[in-house]
Formats: C-alpha cells, structure tokens, sequence
C-alpha cells in the first residue's frame, strides 16, 4: 500500500480529493467485493490470527544496535511468559567520528540507521 509520499495535506482537508480517491479505491481493492485481496485470500483457505508486536530499538555510540521486542524484564528475560526475540549488531566496518570532543570509531551500520531514524523524524 502506498504510504502517499505524492500528496501534501491532510487526508480529510478541502481540495483534497485526490488522496480520498486513491484511499476509497485502496479500501476497495483490498477489502470488498468477490474479487478483493482479502475476497482471494479466504479463497485459498486463508486464517488470521491477531499478533502483537511491539518492538524496540537501542543505538548504543554509533557503535552498537539492538532491535527486537524484548523488555528488561522478569516477564520478557525468564523465558516463561512471553516469546521475545531481539538482535544485536556490533558493526566490524568502522570509521572515525568525533564524539563529546573525543575520537571515535563509528559502526557502519548503526551509524547510517541512526541518521536514517533523524532524517524521517524517527527518533
């Protein structure tokens, strides 16, 4: 689905009837009628169950990032209550970045995903 990078404004504002248009046609297209997206997928014996998600990301110095949906917590860490799954990058192409006035060497990877992150108002 198009997230309508196209179109300034509010979805619901006058004038603008172009984005109510491809969202009405959207709607259509996945939802209703016989030949609807969710109309071929039950079709073909399709079930859905409902998952939560809530995920988490830690960029630890430009150096180090953790993303998964684990809490710092008994119910997250005992491996009793909930399923919880996370990763850990520790980037090994580094280069040097000051940081607090001191020299630093930078993750590749956590570094580019933190601007990333700060560029689309993120974090």
């Amino acid at each position: 689905m198009p997230l309508l990078p196209a179109f300034e404004g509010e979805i619901g504002a006058n004038g603008e009837y172009s984005i109510q248009a491809v969202l009405h046609w959207n709607y259509k297209s996945v939802s209703k009628g016989e030949n609807s997206l969710w109309a071929n997928l039950l079709k073909r014996g399709y079930s859905s169950q409902l998952v939560y998600v809530h995920s988490k990301l830690m960029i630890v110095d430009d150096d180090t990032v953790i993303i998964g949906s684990a809490n710092i917590n008994d119910r997250s860490m005992l491996g009793t209550r909930d399923s919880e799954i996370a990763i850990l990058v520790q980037d090994n192409k580094n280069f040097p970045v000051n940081m607090n006035g001191k020299e630093h060497m930078a993750g590749s990877f956590a570094a580019s995903l933190r601007r990333t992150l700060f560029r689309y108002g993120l974090i």
